[in-house]
């Protein structure tokens, strides 16, 4: 329940912004909001038990599933993902994605399975029961359909994109306050936040500092600004889509503008993603918790891509490789150095 509260303002874009300080994660500052006892959050858990702030902080800021409780927060079936897969499925109006929860968990069992390397050990785990393979599978297409027609949507990602490259041109342009009320900019180019400080930014107050920055003395941050207010995305040209199999277009793109004249080629936004729908981990890596475990007999439980053609086939990745640029004629100007470097 709590291994998200560090989240910043709109999630995991603000995140890639380069501030002054030293980068965390959402997992930082949740482990942080959550040991410091000057937050309310900290006196509720002290109140069950002194050392509770602790163990939950040091179990956020595991970086792979070490027993039981850590998949429940972090693996590839863990409590998060089983939340904002129905969340975000219903937020976005989508017909398809639907997991019969009810099912999933009357299938869900505890057990112990053999991981390691050097000196195998047997470790607890939750598992599936027979009847889970179905819904298991239903689970893992739910959250790779939600990535490709939602998370990763061209939509999507122009807007999470011209807000990084937005905050991170605030950041560079230094202490330039526009406005006492605006806690972004303080936050942005401090050596070292307080928890506070990151406290006070919401979506809310996101939205209220774009009003700001349309008015800062850097017109391209002031048009970003204004663009995203006014929900005026830029145009996206899917390069990966012209790729052929074990081609290089993209780089050769990235080359091709970096070495051209173009007078715009500074608003060009890059987006370089990898989607993993399931990741396959053998049982000596320790990540095996990591692993959707099924028990199909008496035997100790399975992989459920070694037993799921469905599964198996979400092993691969899928690459995403795209531009934006502010409007229509610059992507056709964009198509037609794609087309000069595919002939």
């Amino acid at each position: 329940m709590l291994h998200d509260i560090g989240h910043g303002p709109f999630s995991h874009a603000f995140e890639q912004v380069v501030t002054k300080s030293p980068r965390k994660t959402h997992e930082d500052w949740s482990a942080q909001i959550i040991r410091d006892d000057t937050t309310p959050v900290n006196c509720i858990l002290r109140d069950v038990d002194e050392e509770l702030p602790e163990q939950i902080g040091a179990l956020l800021k595991e970086e792979e599933p070490k027993d039981i409780y850590a998949t429940m927060v972090s693996s590839q079936f863990d409590a998060d993902r089983l939340d904002y897969i129905q969340r975000d499925r219903m937020h976005a109006g989508l017909e398809s994605g639907h997991v019969d929860s009810d099912w999933l968990f009357d299938c869900l069992e505890v057990d112990t399975v053999t991981i390691g390397d050097n000196s195998p050990y047997e470790a607890q785990c939750l598992c599936l029961g027979p009847k889970g393979v179905s819904v298991a599978e239903e689970y893992l297409e739910a959250r790779f359909r939600l990535y490709r027609m939602v998370y990763m949507h061209k939509t999507t990602r122009a807007a999470e994109r011209m807000l990084e490259k937005l905050l991170n041109a605030v950041a560079d342009a230094g202490d330039y306050r526009l406005s006492r009320n605006d806690p972004v900019l303080p936050y942005l180019t401090s050596d070292n936040p307080t928890i506070g400080a990151y406290l006070d930014l919401d979506d809310a107050v996101m939205w209220s500092s774009l009003q700001w920055y349309q008015d800062h003395p850097d017109e391209h941050i002031a048009r970003l600004a204004q663009r995203l207010r006014d929900r005026n995305l830029y145009k996206c040209v899917d390069i990966g889509a012209r790729e052929d199999p074990g081609d290089n277009l993209y780089l050769r793109f990235r080359r091709e503008l970096r070495e051209s004249s173009i007078e715009w080629r500074d608003d060009v936004i890059f987006d370089d993603s990898t989607v993993t729908p399931y990741r396959w981990y053998s049982f000596e890596d320790p990540s095996a918790l990591d692993k959707v475990l099924v028990k199909t007999g008496n035997g100790e439980p399975k992989d459920i891509a070694s037993i799921s053609s469905i599964v198996a086939s979400l092993q691969n990745d899928e690459q995403i490789r795209r531009v934006y640029v502010p409007d229509s004629v610059k992507s056709g100007e964009i198509l037609e150095i794609l087309e000069g470097l595919r002939r």
